[in-house]
């Protein structure tokens, strides 16, 4: 496999990482829930390689959120997804 070919499979098993996995805010939840403030969050890896930032667009997490994903603190793959995740963790298989 080259560099290539595993940046591109790295993408989609953290795509669908992120959408497969966890908990997402819908209006109506953020609600029921009272409303709290969800602040920009960076999870780190054990391992200390990598780091999941997640940004959310709204205070209270009921739009989307800019995720950012960094290898010893360069980024590999960022977007604007159309949820916010409540929690979240990354790890590395290696």
């Amino acid at each position: 496999m080259n560099d290539s070919t595993t940046f591109t499979a790295t993408k989609v098993w953290i795509w669908l990482f992120l959408i497969s996995i966890g908990l997402c805010v819908t209006p109506a939840e953020a609600k029921i829930r009272g409303l709290e403030v969800l602040n920009p969050k960076t999870y780190r890896a054990p391992n200390g390689r990598y780091s999941l930032t997640v940004d959310p667009s709204d205070r209270y997490g009921r739009e989307d959120a800019t995720y950012r994903c960094q290898q010893n603190g360069q980024d590999q793959w960022s977007a604007t997804l159309p949820f916010t995740r409540l929690r979240s963790s990354i790890f590395s298989v290696k």
